[in-house]
Order: C-alpha cells, then structure tokens, then sequence
C-alpha cells in the first residue's frame, strides 16, 4: 500500500505529465496543497522534494514552487574514427551535433599553475604553466546551463591562439584534436570515463539542478603517439539536458578486440 507522500506525488506527477498542470504554472503552497489532498503538511513537502529531484518542478525565491519547462535536450556526440593513414587531422568522417545553431557557448580562458591533480594528470612537475579554457553552455533563450568543460594544455606545447575552441560549438574531444594537431601535437588517442552521479551543491547551483540531481560527468585525456597525456578536461553536463552519444566506424584492418 502506498503512503500518502507517494500518493500525492504520482497525482501531481500525473497531471504534470499530461499537462493538466501547465508548464510554468505556480502550484498552490504546501498548506493549499494539505488541504486538497487531505494530508498533513509534512507529507506534502516530501511528495514535492520527490517531484523536485525528478526535474518536475523547482522552487524559487520566497518559498514559490513552479512546475518545470520542458526540457529540450542536446546531444554530446564523440563520433569516432581511426586515424586516416598519413594524416595529422581527426578523420573528416566525424560527428556533429543535433541542434547546436540553437547553442550559445561562453568561454573564458586563462594562465594557471599546474596543482597536483593536474599535474599527475598530464605528468608534469606542479607549478608548471597550463592554459585553462572554460567553456559554458547553454540552449539560446534558457537560463541555466546545458554544460561546463574545463580543459587543460601545457602552456609552453601550444600556441594559445591556435587550441583556443570555437565558440559558436559545443565543446568535445573533436575541437581539441585539430586544435592541437595545428600546434605539432599529435593526438594518438583519447580516453574518456563518463559518470553518471549526484550534483554536489556547487554543481548543482552552477547547472540550475535541485542538489542532488544526477549529472553526467565526463574525464577526458588525450595522448600522443609516445603515450603522454597532451590534454586533459572534465566535462560536466546536466542530466536532465543532454543526451551523450557514441559512434565508432573502426579500420576493417584494425581488430577491435
């Protein structure tokens, strides 16, 4: 038998979902909502908490609850190719991605020390001079953000003008490869660990996420021929924005396994 929290919450997520309860629209306050569903407010609270983590609603400033837009998503697409024979670019056959005209991409860049995580990262001495690029999305008319990558190169390997991203596109592995390919840095290969885990409250309020909500989170490091880390970033995505996407077309004459 269910309890009255969950009741009250599979109600509204009922309505919400079939858009008796339009997008946008303010919902009544708990002591309102009590009083509909004959509940006490305690029991209202948590059913909202549940609608909150599931992206269904959010609150704002002054104890306002909303019922959430929907979301449209992005694709994160690394579509990837093995190396065409001879050439120092990533092969042209790569991904694009759905709907990336309607993107607005702000990034930012700057000098920084090499900490210890980074360092043991690209394996170098900390202290050592990086170029950090910070890059920020979001879908054009939206308030909150889709994305947030912060990539790392050795300052002194490149030359800054030529890895910095373009901005009218969403961040990947593919930019970074040419970028660093017009530099004479040869990218070999590039390893990348997706998570699916829980916002921290910094990452929550950064990404507009109730905290908690669940991010996708990926590390990225590409190496040269030699094996040395050339690169390194951490991408984080919104769960509830993005989709992550893969495709391999593999070298009839290079075993996957």
């Amino acid at each position: 038998m269910r309890k009255r929290p969950e009741e009250i919450a599979a109600d509204l997520r009922t309505r919400i979902q079939e858009e008796l309860i339009a997008p946008g629209t303010r919902l009544p306050d708990e002591d309102a909502l009590a009083a509909r569903y004959r509940a006490d407010p305690p029991a209202v609270r948590q059913a909202l908490r549940v609608l909150q983590a599931e992206g269904l609603i959010e609150g704002r400033p002054g104890g306002r609850t909303f019922v959430r837009p929907v979301q449209q998503f992005i694709e994160y697409r690394d579509t990837r190719c093995w190396w065409s024979s001879g050439s120092t670019q990533w092969d042209s056959r790569r991904g694009t991605r759905s709907g990336a005209c309607d993107v607005e991409v702000i990034v930012t860049h700057c000098a920084l020390a090499a900490n210890s995580e980074l360092s043991s990262c690209l394996g170098v001495e900390p202290g050592t001079r990086l170029l950090e690029s910070i890059s920020r999305s979001r879908r054009i008319g939206t308030e909150n953000l889709h994305s947030h990558v912060r990539s790392y190169v050795v300052y002194d390997q490149v030359h800054a003008a030529s890895v910095l991203p373009d901005c009218s596109r969403l961040p990947s592995a593919d930019a970074y490869r040419n970028r660093l390919a017009r530099s004479g840095i040869t990218v070999d290969r590039i390893v990348e660990r997706l998570f699916a885990r829980p916002s921290s409250p910094a990452e929550a309020k950064e990404l507009g996420l109730v905290p908690g909500a669940v991010v996708l989170a990926v590390q990225r490091t590409s190496y040269d021929p030699a094996g040395h880390a050339v690169e390194t970033a951490d991408l984080l995505m919104a769960g509830d924005r993005v989709t992550a996407e893969y495709t391999t077309y593999p070298d009839p004459a290079v075993p996957l396994w």
